[in-house]
């Protein structure tokens, strides 16, 4: 009997011992298994990142690029627009050296005109004094012959009964 129960409990053991070495066998299985899988996740993650990564790249190229192109394209902008400013400067140089030039010439001509008005006045004036004077002179010459003072006296007759003038006669202006 003992060599039976020795021999019960070592089956019994060998059992034990084939079935753990099948749990164990199992459980390697599956950790491989498991392993294959993350092994080829990794690899799959590898490449995604790699394809990412020169994706990237190439996204960064580009947009490097694009920013040299948008860089160039503002300085241009930039240039003309300097140009433009400049030109515009220029302009207005010449418009204000234009325009005062223009005020100089029309502060001469108003001056000119204030001169002219001046003198035109004084023509005016000196004519109307003139027309005063002449009407002054004929007024006197009217008294004078009217009352026949000074050369305007009233001949004497002659022989013949004729009047002898000795007034003189002017021109009228």
């Amino acid at each position: 009997m003992i060599v039976n129960q020795r021999m019960i409990a070592e089956k019994c053991i060998e059992l034990k011992f084939q079935q753990i070495q099948r749990e164990t066998i199992q459980a390697e299985k599956l950790l491989e298994d498991q392993l294959e899988l993350l092994q080829k996740q990794l690899k799959d993650e590898a490449r995604v990142h790699e394809e990412s990564k020169k994706f990237l790249q190439n996204q960064h190229e580009g947009l490097q690029l694009q920013l040299q192109q948008w860089q160039e394209h503002t300085q241009q902008m930039l240039q003309e627009k300097e140009q433009q400013l400049n030109h515009v400067h220029c302009k207005r140089t010449v418009n204000l050296e234009k325009l005062s030039e223009m005020r100089r010439k029309f502060k001469q001509m108003e001056q000119v005109a204030m001169e002219d008005r001046e003198e035109q006045e004084k023509l005016r004036q000196q004519q109307a004094e003139a027309r005063a004077a002449t009407k002054l002179q004929a007024w006197w010459r009217g008294c004078m012959v009217r009352r026949g003072l000074g050369s305007f006296k009233k001949a004497e007759e002659d022989k013949k009964g004729k009047k002898k003038k000795d007034g003189k006669k002017k021109k009228k202006k």
